[in-house]
């Protein structure tokens, strides 16, 4: 995880355009140990359909 945080921390730095995108795909990703819809048990072993990414956010 460290390795990927370096490499966005560098994409992001040569591409600010995308900091809004990057920083939506980190708190997704660190929702994942949290969110409900992720469960190993699961009857189908994959994600749910619900997104945590449709919550409100501001538009740039």
């Amino acid at each position: 995880m460290e390795r990927l945080a370096d490499a966005l921390r560098t994409f992001v730095d040569e591409h600010p355009e995308f900091e809004t995108a990057i920083d939506r795909l980190a708190t997704w990703l660190a929702r994942l140990d949290d969110d409900e819809a992720w469960h190993a048990g699961d009857d189908d072993g994959e994600f749910d359909e619900r997104d945590p990414l449709d919550e409100p956010h501001e538009k740039e």
